[in-house]
This record gives structure tokens, sequence and C-alpha cells, in this order.
């Protein structure tokens, strides 16, 4: 009978067993599809910010442009005269709103990152921030571009974009230092800034959608982000990817 009953509880614990690895599988298998359905929404995403930012694009932009030109052949003259003064206010305006425009191209779809590549996206990441707040930043860029998959240049650029948005409203920094290269087969990113610095915590707090965006990037190509205090004073934001990588949406 005791012979019996251990046979009776080996086969309860294995049955139980199973049934625990036929969970984790299914659980594995709905992360997979959650994964490639995020996937799936952030190329819905891209493309259609690409729509909207060609369509400013060649509307709005272009007409303000049109009206540009057309008032600055009356603003030669230097005698200040009360026409002279409206059109040149609203020259000033219009200058405004191109820049305001190009500004909201830029966040839907930079062009620069579709006609001249990473580099050139990158660099105007780096003057942007330095003309908007004043603050100290560097690139150093050592990645051959050339060939790059479109999927991961647009990931780098995003967390990039993402990254100096967070330093220039929450770190209190006025130092950022960008650095990208190969290693290995890997794309590797370093964003460090020298700010008040992250917490341990912050990085998994409730409505953190800005670090939980960036770490969903770079897993879509199949890589890693982590956010953590850097070494002394700031924060270190480390990116690693494949460059064989061909899953995330462009």
């Amino acid at each position: 009978m005791l012979a019996l009953s251990n046979q009776q509880l080996d086969s309860l614990i294995a049955e139980h067993t199973s049934k625990l690895v036929e969970r984790e599988q299914a659980l594995q298998e709905a992360n997979l599809r959650l994964r490639q359905l995020t996937g799936h929404l952030e190329l819905l995403r891209e493309e259609e910010r690409r729509a909207i930012a060609l369509n400013i694009h060649d509307d709005l932009a272009q007409s303000l442009t049109v009206i540009q030109l057309t008032l600055a052949p009356h603003l030669q003259n230097t005698q200040e005269t009360t026409p002279q003064t409206v059109l040149l206010k609203v020259k000033e305006q219009v200058d405004d709103v191109i820049s305001k425009v190009q500004r909201i191209l830029s966040n839907l779809r930079p062009q620069v990152l579709d006609e001249l590549g990473l580099d050139a996206a990158l660099d105007w990441l780096v003057k942007d921030l330095r003309n908007r707040s004043g603050i100290e930043c560097r690139l150093a860029n050592t990645l051959d571009t050339s060939g790059l998959p479109a999927n991961i240049a647009t990931c780098l650029y995003r967390i990039t974009q993402e990254s100096l948005t967070n330093v220039s409203r929450h770190a209190k920094a006025t130092e950022v230092e960008i650095r990208l290269w190969h290693d290995h087969g890997d794309i590797c990113l370093e964003i460090q800034d020298n700010g008040v610095g992250i917490t341990n915590g912050m990085s998994t707090k409730t409505g953190s959608f800005g670090i939980i965006g960036m770490q969903e990037r770079a897993a879509l190509c199949e890589g890693i982000c982590t956010i953590s205090p850097a070494t002394g004073k700031g924060t270190l934001i480390k990116v690693q990817l494949p460059l064989n990588s061909q899953k995330s949406p462009t």
C-alpha cells in the first residue's frame, strides 16, 4: 500500500509539473504574440507619421514658404513706413509658423532620417538640443551606417530622441554625451548625462511609458535597452542591437 501511495504521489507530481510546463509555454507564446502585435502597431504608427509629415510638408509648409517669398521683396526698402512695418511683422509671424511646422515634421517623422540617413538625423538631434536648451551635447559616432537596416536606424533614432527629450525636461543636466559604435556583430549606443540621475525604481515605476517605450523598441529589434544611474552623476542609457535583426518595424 505504501508503494502504491508513492506511485500515486509521483504520478500527481508528474501531472502537476506537466501542467506547469504547459502553462509556462502558453504564457511564453502569449508574450510572443503580444510582442508581435506591438511591433505591428509600431509599424502602423510609423507609417502614419510618415504620411502626416508628407501631407504637412506638401500643403502647409509649402504654402507658408510661398507667403514668405511673396513678402520678402517688399521689405528691401529700409524706410520706416507703416506698410513696411506691418509686412515685417507678418514676415516674422510666418517665419515662426514655418519653424513650428518644421519641428512638428521632425517629431512625426524626420525627413533627414529618410533622405540623408542616421548620421545626419543624429547630428540634427544634437544641434536641436543645444539650440533649445543650451545643454552641451557631444556625439561620438564610429558606426558605418551605410546599408543599415531601416528598422535599426529608426530604433536608434527614436531611443536617442526620447532620451534627449527626457534630459531636457527632467535631468537638469548641462552636458550629454552620445556614443555609437559597432562591436562584434552588435550595434552599441550609450547616452550619458550629468544631471540629477535616475533611481533604480524609476525605470519600473507605473507611468514610465517613455522608458518602457525605449526598452520595447530595443526588444523589437531583438536587442536590450538598460537605464541606470551613471557612475558619479547622471543617467546612463545603454542599447545593444544585433546587426542582423530583421524583426522590428521601420
